[in-house]
């Protein structure tokens, strides 16, 4: 999935890109990153301050835009992002939301530290809680078309569905993946 995510952010407009790693050296040698790729590590003790970080080290100037893009969503395609950074023209929060209550991509014009703060990360009301702070920090707020990440079991169960029903969906890496470990028929030609 993290090879799905880097092709999409690779195919995406954008004037810079970067993986935030949370360990150094973890998975660094799997994947070849592109050359406009940089690499950085993730700062904080939580998914909140990794985020607070790496939008207050982004955004500094009055046109800044950024977007966080998480590596568990293997049907977030180039067009989503595009359309994130499209939304982020004119307003100042963009949420790709998920089936489980949480996001699959995060967006902001400025750094706003309040908005990841006391989020109870990895449940249901993640995105709930966003858009309370949204609100009560008098963002503008864009919501995409929602996604399904794969967080769970029941999640592999319905990405597996939707590989099958409809392939191109699908990352490819991803695709290959389930195949090679037997989740989903190889294709003879």
């Amino acid at each position: 999935m993290l090879g799905d995510a880097l092709a999409a952010a690779h195919a995406a407009p954008a004037e810079r890109r970067i993986v935030f790693w949370a360990e150094a050296d973890v998975g660094r040698e799997s994947f070849e990153l592109a050359d406009d790729f940089e690499t950085r590590l993730q700062q904080g003790v939580d998914l909140g301050a990794r985020l607070q970080n790496a939008f207050a080290g982004l955004i500094h100037e009055r046109d800044d835009r950024a977007l966080m893009i998480g590596a568990d969503c293997p049907v977030l395609g180039a067009a989503e992002i595009r359309s994130a950074f499209e939304a982020l023209g004119s307003c100042d929060l963009v949420l790709g939301p998920t089936g489980d209550g949480g996001y699959y991509l995060v967006g902001l014009r400025r750094a706003v530290p309040e908005l990841f703060r006391d989020i109870a990360w990895s449940t249901e009301r993640v995105r709930e809680q966003t858009l309370e702070r949204a609100g009560k920090t008098g963002l503008t707020v864009t919501e995409l078309v929602p996604l399904d990440d794969v967080d769970t079991a029941g999640d592999l169960i319905r990405l597996i569905s939707i590989a099958i029903a409809e392939p191109g969906r699908c990352g490819p890496h991803t695709l290959e993946t389930l195949r090679q470990i037997g989740l989903l028929p190889t294709l003879s030609s």
